[in-house]
């Protein structure tokens, strides 16, 4: 297995941190890569094992993960706002093309999400320069 690297602004998030022990401690055969780099949720023993660690019930569960996203999107938004040089609709769409709310999550956009999370720029810059040649990109130009 690939030894995992954090981007050093969110290692020591406890949300990052929570969903990374998870996976490490709960038994699962996937890996904290697998869930950055597909479009699947939690794995139900990643779930479980948050549950008992934390007590909490699935809406717990959920905002563990939400946090855990929004600090990995929040790394998108700096770096295409440091990219472009502007912070506008342009920009703030960029989050939403990588999650793949504009239609399929490609394997460039699963990437990108994991290099936030890793903090290798140069992949995030590469689906910016993606993201700018398409049409969602286009239509807030």
């Amino acid at each position: 297995m690939k030894h995992l690297t954090i981007n050093p602004t969110i290692a020591n998030n406890k949300d990052i941190l929570a969903v990374i022990d998870a996976y490490h401690r709960s038994g699962t055969r996937a890996t904290i890569t697998n869930y950055l780099t597909s479009d699947e949720d939690l794995c139900p023993m990643v779930k479980a094992y948050l549950k008992g660690k934390f007590g909490v019930d699935e809406g717990g569960v959920f905002d563990i993960q939400m946090a855990f996203g929004e600090e990995v999107f929040d790394i998108l938004d700096k770096r295409v706002e440091q990219v472009l040089g502007r912070q506008d609709s342009l920009t703030w769409e960029f989050t939403a093309w990588v999650t793949g709310a504009y239609g399929e999550m490609t394997r460039q956009m699963r990437e990108a999400y994991l290099a936030a999370f890793e903090g290798n720029m140069a992949l995030v810059d590469k689906a910016i320069e993606s993201y700018m040649k398409s049409d969602i990109a286009k239509q807030y130009s």
